[in-house]
C-alpha cells in the first residue's frame, strides 16, 4: 500500500509538472527502481564466444576421443567414432550443395542415425530443419516448400553408408565459405497466427551461448548421462543432444516413441544410469504417477519447461525423485530458454496450484517487463515480457514483415539492438525474480507445444461445411487440458465433428488436432463483438462410433478403460481411442490403467499402432494372462486415496464396474473382488463367512487399515455388507457402504435354489441373449455365446462351467446368510424400471444398520444397473460421498 501511495503521488507530481503529456507516458518509477529493473536485474553480460557448434563438439572429441558419446539401443559410439561418421556424411552433404545460409531437412526417427545426421548438417555449414515424420504429408510439404532445403535426409541407410569420403573435419563448409557464429544453426517451425507455420532461424552464436551458459549453471561432468527424448521439432532437443556432446558427457537415445511412455522412461533412466532429464510439467506429472519412477535414484538434475510448473507438482517431484529441480522459460525465438529458476527443496509457503517462478535471465540475455508504451513497469505490476541479448533468433524464414513485427528496436540497449516481443505476461518480485502471468494474446501452450488458435481455426474453415471456427483450451476435468474447437456451419450444411477432426489431422500435427469439435448455430460474442470465451459450452459426452459390443471379459474391461481415459460414456470395440478425443497424455494414462488391470505387457507404441479394443486385443492375444478372472482385480491401482472395493454380482465377475472409473477422482484406486474358481480350479466357499474371510484378506493385502469403502451389486451388495460388518468387528472404520439393487433374503419366503436350467438361462440373459424356452445344455450355451457375440463370446468352456457353478453356489450362500448389524448408514441404489410391487425395497436393510438407509432411485432394471448411463449416475453420487473431484460430469 505504501508503494501504491508513493507512486500515485509521483504520478500527480509528473502530471502537474507537464500537463500536456499523455497520462500513459508518465513514469512512476524512481531512478533507483528503474536502475534495478533495467540494469541490475539484467546484469548477465559475459564475454561472448566466437565458436560455432561444430567447433565445440570437435574440440571435445579431440579431448576425449575414446569416451562413449552416445548409446542408442545396442549401439555405443565413442566421441572419435561419432565425429568420423558425421564427417563422412558432412562431406557428402557439401557435395550436394550444403553450406552456410543453406538448409538441409532431416526427417529421421530418434536414433543414432538422427544424431549423426544433425551433427553432419552443422559440420557442412548448413542449418538443419527437423521434420517430424508423424506430421501430415500436407504440412511436411508446406515446410519443405517454405524452407527450400538443398536436400532431405530421410533414409537411415544413406546415413549409415555415406560412401567413401574423408573422416576428417570438413572445416565448416564448402571451399571459400567459412562458417561463422552469425550463420544459422537450425530452423524450427512453430505455429502461426496467420494460418501457416513460421520458421524460426537460430544462429550458432545463440546456441553456443546457451550451451556455455547451461554448463556454467548446472555443470555436466563426464560421469553424467543425458536422456535424449524430446522430438527434434521441440527445442528442448537442442540441449539434450548438444550439451552432453560439448562437455564430455554421454547421450542415451530414447526410442522414437519412448518419450510418451513413463514406464519405458523409468526403465531407461535406471538401466542406463541417466543423471539428467527434461520433462514438460504435464508429462512430469504422468511420469511421477508411474510406480517405477521412485526407483530412479540416480537422477541428479531434472529440468522442466514448456509450460507452467504448479507448486504441488514441484513439491511432489522433489520428494519422489530426490534430485535438483530447475524450471526453464523461453520461446523458440530466444533459443531454448531465456530464464532459469531453481526450485527450493522446502517451499516457503504451503503447496497450492499456483505456478512456480520462471526465475532470472540467463547468461547474455536481458528480460524487460514493459507497458504498452514500452516503458518498464514497477515490481509487482504485470507487463509484457520482451527479451534481448545474444540468444535472439535472426527472425522468421522468408517472413520479413512478421519478423519486423515481433523483433523490434530495443530502447535500452546499444544502437541497432533488437528485442523480441514474447506476448507473455509477467511481473517482477521485489528481489528480481520473474513470475509468469499468462498471455497478452490468444496463443496457448499445451503439453509444451506452442499453438496459435488462428492456425487451427484456418484449417477448420477450409472445410466446405464450416464458415466460422474458434479454438480454445479447456480444463473441464481437473488436470486434463485439451483443445476444443467450436464451429458454425455454412448455410445449409451440417458439419460432422468426426469428419472435421479427420480433416484437421490431414493438415495439422497430432498435438494441434482438437480433441473435440462442437457445432454451434453461432459463436457467442461480447457486447464489443469479440468472442465470448466464457459463454462457450462444455463439450457433451461423445458417443461411440462402433456398435460392436465386447466379446470377452478382457474386451469389456478395455472398453471401460478406453471410455474412462477418453472421457466418453462408453465405447465399442472398434472405436479409435484418438478419434474419441484421446491424446498422447491420455494414451499414457490408458496404457498404465491396462497394465495395472490386466497385466498386459503393453507400451504406448502398441496403442498408437492398434488404437481400438479389437485391434489391441488381437495384437496382444498371445500370452494373455488370466488376470481378468483373478480374485483381486485392480481396475485402477494408482492413486493415493483409500481405494473403493467392488464385490462381484452373482456371476462372479467384477469387470462390470469399470464404468465407475470415469466418475471417480483420478487419485482414487478401484479394485474388484471376484469369485474363486474363475481364474483356475479352486474350492468354492462353503458359507458366507468363508467368503468374507477370503475377501477381507484380499482387501487388507491392498490396504492394511481403514478407512474402507465398499460397494456391491446384487449378490455383491449382500457380500459387501457382510465384509463391512467383519471389518468393523476387527476394529476398522468403514467409511462407505454402497449397495446396488441388493436385498437381504426374506427367510419367511425363501425361494428355492436355482437348478441348472435356471442358471444357464440366467447366464444367457446376462450375456445379452434371449432364452427360447428349450432345455439347455452347456454345449447349447457355448454355441449361442460363440455365434451371438457379447462379452462372453470368446470365453473358454471351462470358465462357463465355473460360472454356472459360481451362480448356483452364490445363490446357496445368499439363501443361508443372515446379515449382521452394520454400525453406520447405508447408501442404496434401487432399480425402479419394470419393478414388481412384490419385490423387497431398500427398507429391508433397516434392521441391519444402526444409521439411515439412504435410497437413490435409478431408472433402469436390475440387470441394467451397471450399464454406462445408470452407472454414470451411481458413480457421481459415490464420488460426491467420497469427496472426490469427479473425473467427468
Amino acid at each position: 500500500m505504501a508503494d501504491l501511495v508513493t507512486r500515485f503521488e509521483r504520478l500527480l507530481d509528473a502530471a502537474a509538472a507537464d500537463p500536456a503529456e499523455r497520462i500513459w507516458r508518465l513514469d512512476t518509477l524512481t531512478p533507483a527502481e528503474r536502475g534495478r529493473v533495467l540494469v541490475e536485474w539484467n546484469d548477465t553480460a559475459r564475454p561472448p564466444s566466437s565458436s560455432t557448434l561444430p567447433e565445440l563438439f570437435e574440440a571435445q572429441a579431440a579431448r576425449t576421443p575414446d569416451t562413449i558419446a552416445l548409446s542408442a539401443g545396442e549401439v555405443d559410439l565413442t566421441y572419435a567414432e561419432l565425429n568420423a561418421w558425421a564427417n563422412r556424411l558432412a562431406h557428402a552433404l557439401i557435395e550436394r550443395g550444403a553450406g552456410p545460409e543453406k538448409v538441409v531437412a532431416v526427417a529421421l526417427p530418434r536414433s543414432a542415425e538422427l544424431a549423426v545426421a544433425l551433427l553432419a548438417v552443422l559440420k557442412s555449414g548448413a542449418a538443419y530443419l527437423p521434420v517430424d515424420t508423424h506430421y501430415p504429408a500436407e504440412r511436411i510439404r508446406a515446410l519443405l516448400d517454405d524452407a527450400g532445403p538443398v536436400c532431405v535426409l530421410d533414409d537411415r541407410d544413406q546415413v549409415r553408408h555415406p560412401g567413401d569420403r574423408p573422416a576428417a573435419n570438413p572445416d565448416g563448409a564448402a571451399p571459400g565459405t567459412r562458417l561463422t557464429p552469425a550463420h544459422p544453426a537450425y530452423v524450427l517451425y512453430t505455429s502461426g497466427s496467420t494460418g501457416a507455420p513460421k520458421g524460426v532461424v537460430v544462429p550458432h552464436a545463440a546456441v553456443v551461448n546457451r550451451l556455455l551458459g547451461i554448463q556454467a549453471e548446472f555443470g555436466l561432468e563426464p560421469s553424467d548421462a543425458v536422456l535424449y527424448k524430446a522430438p527434434t521439432s521441440f527445442d528442448a532437443s537442442v540441449w539434450e543432444l548438444f550439451w552432453p556432446l560439448t562437455t564430455g558427457a554421454r547421450i542415451v537415445v530414447a526410442d522414437p516413441e519412448g518419450h510418451r511412455d513413463p514406464a519405458y522412461l523409468a526403465r531407461m533412466i535406471r538401466e542406463h544410469a541417466v543423471t539428467t532429464v527434461h520433462f514438460v510439467p504435464s508429462m512430469l506429472r504422468t511420469f511421477l504417477d508411474e510406480p517405477a519412477a521412485a526407483g530412479c535414484t540416480g537422477l541428479r538434475r531434472v529440468l522442466t519447461g514448456g509450460e507452467s510448473l504448479p507448486t504441488d507438482l514441484r513439491d511432489r517431484a522433489l520428494t519422489v525423485l530426490d534430485a535438483d529441480l530447475h524450471h526453464l522459460y523461453g520461446p523458440t525465438e530466444a533459443t531454448v530458454h531465456a530464464t532459469t529458476g531453481t526450485c527450493e527443496r522446502t517451499p516457503a509457503v504451503a503447496p497450492d496450484g499456483r505456478p512456480v517462478p520462471i526465475g532470472r535471465p540467463v547468461r547474455n540475455v536481458r528480460a524487460y517487463v514493459l507497458d504498452a508504451g514500452l516503458g518498464p513497469v514497477p515490481p509487482g505490476t504485470v507487463g509484457e515480457v520482451y527479451l534481448a541479448g545474444v540468444q535472439l533468433a535472426r527472425g522468421y524464414l522468408n517472413r520479413r514483415s512478421l519478423t519486423a513485427e515481433r523483433f523490434v528496436a530495443c530502447p535500452f540497449g546499444a544502437p541497432g539492438e533488437r528485442m523480441y516481443r514474447t506476448g507473455d505476461l509477467a511481473r517482477w518480485t521485489e528481489d528480481g525474480v520473474l513470475h509468469f502471468a499468462g498471455r497478452a494474446d490468444d496463443q496457448v501452450k499445451l503439453r509444451g507445444f506452442r499453438m496459435e488458435p488462428g492456425e487451427i481455426e484456418a484449417a477448420l474453415t477450409r472445410h466446405a461445411t464450416v464458415s466460422r471456427a474458434a479454438v480454445v483450451v479447456r480444463e473441464d476435468r481437473p488436470g486434463q487440458r485439451r483443445l476444443v474447437a467450436y464451429v458454425v456451419g455454412t448455410p445449409g450444411a451440417e458439419p460432422q465433428p468426426a469428419e472435421l477432426r479427420a480433416h484437421a489431422a490431414q493438415v495439422l500435427p497430432e498435438f494441434m488436432v482438437p480433441a473435440a469439435v462442437v457445432v454451434l448455430d453461432a459463436l457467442p460474442l461480447t457486447n464489443s463483438g469479440k468472442l465470448d470465451r466464457q459463454a462457450l459450452p462444455e463439450p457433451g459426452p461423445r458417443s461411440p462410433v462402433s456398435t460392436w459390443p465386447a466379446c470377452t471379459p478382457e474386451e469389456e474391461i478395455l472398453c471401460g478403460l478406453f471410455a474412462e481415459c477418453a472421457g466418453v460414456a462408453a465405447t465399442g470395440i472398434d472405436d479409435d481411442f484418438f478419434a474419441l478425443g484421446g491424446d498422447s497424455l491420455a494414451a499414457i494414462r490408458l496404457v498404465s490403467r491396462i497394465r495395472d488391470t490386466l497385466g498386459f505387457d503393453l507400451s504406448v507404441r502398441d496403442l498408437f499402432a492398434a488404437p481400438t479394443v479389437s485391434r489391441l486385443t488381437g495384437r496382444l492375444r498371445r500370452g494373455v494372462p488370466g488376470d481378468a478372472f483373478d480374485v483381486l482385480l485392480p481396475l485402477r491401482a494408482s492413486g493415493g486415496l483409500p481405494p473403493l472395493f467392488c464385490i462381484h454380482p452373482s456371476d462372479g465377475l467384477s469387470w462390470c464396474y469399470t464404468g465407475l472409473l470415469r466418475q471417480l477422482g483420478q487419485d482414487r484406486p478401484v479394485y474388484g473382488l471376484q469369485s474363486r474358481g474363475m481364474a483356475r480350479p479352486d474350492v468354492y466357499p462353503e458359507t458366507m463367512e468363508h467368503l468374507v474371510s477370503d475377501y477381507v484378506a484380499q482387501i487388507r493385502s491392498v490396504r492394511a487399515t481403514g478407512p474402507y469403502h465398499l460397494l456391491g451389486w446384487s449378490f455383491g451388495g449382500l457380500a459387501a455388507h457382510a465384509v463391512a460388518v467383519r471389518l468393523q468387528a476387527e476394529g476398522e472404520e468403514v467409511a462407505l457402504l454402497a449397495l446396488l439393487d441388493s436385498y437381504p433374503r426374506d427367510r419367511q419366503r425363501a425361494a428355492p435354489l436355482p437348478d441348472e436350467q435356471q442358471v444357464l438361462s440366467a447366464l444367457l440373459d446376462f450375456a445379452g441373449h434371449a432364452d427360447d424356452g428349450v432345455r439347455l445344455r452347456i454345449a447349447d450355451v457355448m454355441e449361442v455365446l460363440r455365434n451371438g457375440g457379447g462379452p462372453l463370446a470368446d470365453v473358454e468352456e471351462r470358465r462357463v462351467v465355473a460360472m454356472t457353478e459360481i451362480v448356483a453356489n452364490n445363490a446357496r450362500l445368499a439363501a443361508a446368510h443372515v446379515p449382521g448389524r452394520f454400525d453406520g448408514s447405508l447408501l442404496h441404489f434401487t432399480a425402479t424400471a419394470e419393478r414388481s410391487p412384490e419385490l423387497p425395497t431398500a427398507a429391508a436393510w433397516e434392521p441391519a444398520v444402526t444409521g439411515r438407509v439412504e435410497r437413490y432411485a435409478v431408472d433402469c432394471t436390475h440387470l441394467e444397473m451397471c450399464k454406462p448411463v445408470p452407472l454414470a449416475r451411481i458413480g457421481r453420487v459415490v464420488a460426491e460421498r467420497l469427496g472426490d473431484t469427479a473425473a467427468s460430469d
